[in-house]
């Protein structure tokens, strides 16, 4: 598995977090105007993230959802305030508001990083010893 990496950016709080999750288990939380925090990915979920990683290498490429309107997007268009969620697997950059709903290979993988960016951020605050998908 290469490293996985999601990232949250806007709302309306601002977001602008990275997290980074190696084949090893170590993940890497980084926030705009906060030290980077490093915690362990236990097993059971890292197994996941390597299944559904190696699941979104190996699958063909789909083509992006485009608005139902009669301009064709290559993407998006931005929203005020909208939060967006980004994978990165290999080579690949993957906008979670671009992923058929039907699509669960990649929808799987935007599920556990989530639950380890959850997870992490609760330990960086120090609201758990030992949140969910992560332990220090």
């Amino acid at each position: 598995m290469s490293t996985v990496t999601l990232r949250r950016v806007g709302g309306v709080a601002g977001f602008n977090d990275v997290l980074k999750v190696e084949s090893d288990g170590t993940a890497t939380l980084t926030s705009r105007g906060r030290d980077a925090f490093t915690c362990r990915v236990k097993p059971e979920v890292l197994a996941r993230v390597t299944s559904a990683a190696e699941a979104v290498e190996q699958a063909p490429e789909s083509k992006p959802k485009t608005p139902s309107t009669t301009k064709a997007w290559p993407s998006s268009p931005p929203v005020v305030d909208q939060l967006n969620f980004f994978l990165t697997v290999g080579d690949r950059e993957i906008r979670m508001s671009q992923v058929d709903k039907d699509d669960r290979t990649v929808r799987d993988l935007f599920t556990v990083m989530n639950d380890i960016l959850t997870s992490a951020s609760m330990l960086r605050a120090g609201e758990a010893s030992d949140a969910g998908a992560c332990t220090r």
